[in-house]
């Protein structure tokens, strides 16, 4: 058995050399200008194998060691809009076929600049963090629905975009530096100092130490899940998928045939993540397709991820699958995340959630419905203890530019800790192209800098929902850009607080704000009955225990 395999490996070493790859060659990247402040050796990016020389290796050690279970069946392509494939060759493959170069470790990269900074290392902090805007986000008045008006966070003033890409590369790579000094004292110690020097950014709910870390393996999964949807969405670049379903069903199919030695458990998780995270912001249909799709995994994720479309989405027809996909789920899996629908600070998301129980007979939750209505505004100022005093705190929705703030929710994928087969991708610049979905996104080609690369298994931020919005003056990136929506906890200074007073006076008795009437709308479809729009009322004809 031992000389059969080292004459196996021995045929492939050759194979290496012999077999010539078809088709055209790439041409090979020129070399940018060396602009770091001091030179660093650089290893020589590997050779990647061609699809034939991966075929006859495989082949050759299947040979020998056989395979760890059947082959899995072919994937047949989606039903697509039958047009003309352009330019020479067969036309698009839908599919293609997840070999190791698809597994980690990360995408090759071609030679590139690499910068270098010096640092004093009792650097105060407050010269390691990004300044905070020059002009503040304006507050919208506390009713406002339109998400054009919520306000916007941001991690600082961004790259100038008149910077060559030479000066923005060093420039971001610069601000990824700081990040990394102070990192490089305490863990997490560049995001726990922007919480306390930076006030817009104070009250974000942070995730922090274990919390906000993937474990490698799972993190090396969603990496070969991510690249598998990737390279289908640019597979089908000039062709329209007709079935959403069939098409991610394919994908993960895929994804499930190359993880043989371990459990369809991670594999499934990772499919949830970078599907919902991928597909968030974008159309309708996708994300319709998304909730059907889900509906089939059966696992305590997809659970939540339907449970949040359910909430979040504005399409009757996206909300309608998910509720679908909820019907056959565990109860207690998406429970709490309905009934927090009532606490967010965005009347619409009440509204569905109200919806959501009634479609899915949530007879059981009728106390908890009830308790909405002795509840005050959720936009509303509210006490709070901290360090032992009370402080008047508001809830109010926040927004972030997807792509302009990739170092508040990420760390630098650059520290010589980084584990092999993580995901990176590289911070866009300003004055370049942004990569588009359907060309694969941030993952389409090799980061231009080692420098400019954030992690994506350390995640400070996660949204509740994301949505394509216009940006003036977007140019050269496209005007619709995604924008990332959660809620900030914001301490109000006594004058703010004063501000809020005439406002609560639509707090007073027989007064209903939305959220009762979503409440309202709730019990009386789940109980057929009605009485006074008060919790005591209800609890008299229900016969609940106060």
């Amino acid at each position: 058995m031992a000389s059969r395999l080292i004459g196996t490996l021995l045929i492939a070493a050759w194979l290496l050399l012999a077999v010539e790859p078809s088709g055209a060659q790439s041409p090979q990247p020129t070399t940018p200008p060396v602009v770091a402040t001091s030179p660093q050796p650089r290893d020589p990016s590997p050779e990647v194998l061609t699809p034939a020389q991966q075929k006859l290796i495989l082949q050759l050690i299947e040979s020998v060691l056989g395979r760890d279970q059947p082959p899995q069946p072919l994937i047949a392509p989606p039903t697509i809009a039958q047009q003309p494939p352009s330019g020479p060759g067969p036309g698009v493959t839908f599919f293609p076929q997840l070999t190791p170069s698809m597994a980690p470790p990360n995408m090759p990269m071609a030679p590139s600049p690499r910068f270098s900074f010096k640092f004093d290392k009792n650097e105060p902090i407050t010269t390691l963090l990004p300044a905070a805007p020059k002009t503040p986000s304006k507050l919208p008045i506390w009713t406002n629905e339109d998400l054009t008006k919520v306000p916007e966070v941001t991690f600082g003033e961004p790259v100038a975009k008149n910077l060559d890409k030479t000066k923005a590369l060093e420039a971001t790579a610069h601000i990824l530096a700081k990040v990394n000094q102070l990192n490089a004292r305490k863990t997490d110690s560049f995001m726990l100092a922007m919480m306390e020097h930076r006030t817009d950014l104070r009250g974000l709910p942070y995730l922090m130490g274990d919390e906000c870390r993937t474990r490698e393996e799972q993190a090396r999964t969603f990496h070969v899940v991510a690249n598998a949807l990737n390279q289908n969405i640019r597979a089908t670049n000039q062709q329209q998928v007709t079935d959403m379903l069939e098409f991610l069903s394919a994908v993960a199919q895929q994804a499930r045939g190359h993880f043989n030695r371990i459990n369809h458990e991670k594999t499934d998780r990772a499919i949830v993540a970078a599907l919902t995270q991928i597909l968030m912001p974008e159309s309708e249909r996708s994300r319709t397709g998304l909730a059907k799709f889900l509906a089939r995994v059966q696992h305590i994720d997809a659970t939540k991820a339907l449970a949040r479309l359910a909430i979040y989405s504005p399409e009757d027809e996206v909300r309608a699958a998910a509720i679908e996909g909820l019907k056959l789920r565990r109860e207690r899996d998406y429970t709490d995340i309905l009934l927090e629908g009532f606490r967010y600070p965005l009347p619409a998301v009440a509204k569905r959630s109200a919806e959501a129980l009634v479609k899915l007979e949530r007879a059981d939750l009728i106390p908890n419905i009830v308790e909405v209505l002795e509840r005050s505004d959720p936009r509303l100022p509210m006490t709070q203890k901290r360090d032992g005093k009370d402080i008047t705190v508001v809830r109010e929705l926040v927004k972030l530019n997807h792509h302009r703030n990739c170092a508040l929710c990420h760390a630098p994928g650059n520290t010589e800790n980084m584990p092999d087969g993580i995901l990176t991708v590289a911070v866009p610049l300003p004055s370049e192209p942004l990569p588009k979905p359907s060309q694969g996104g941030y993952q389409s080609t090799p980061p231009p800098s080692p420098d400019v690369v954030v992690r994506i298994d350390m995640t400070y931020l996660r949204q509740d929902f994301s949505v394509m919005m216009p940006v003036a003056d977007a140019h050269p990136w496209p005007e619709m850009q995604r924008f990332d929506f959660l809620v900030r906890t914001r301490e109000l200074t006594q004058k703010e607080a004063q501000g809020y007073e005439p406002c609560c006076e639509i707090e007073e008795p027989g007064r209903l704000s939305s959220y009762h009437r979503s409440a309202l709308y709730a019990l009386r479809e789940l109980t057929g009955r009605d009485t006074e729009p008060t919790a005591a009322a209800w609890r008299k004809l229900l016969k609940l225990p106060k």
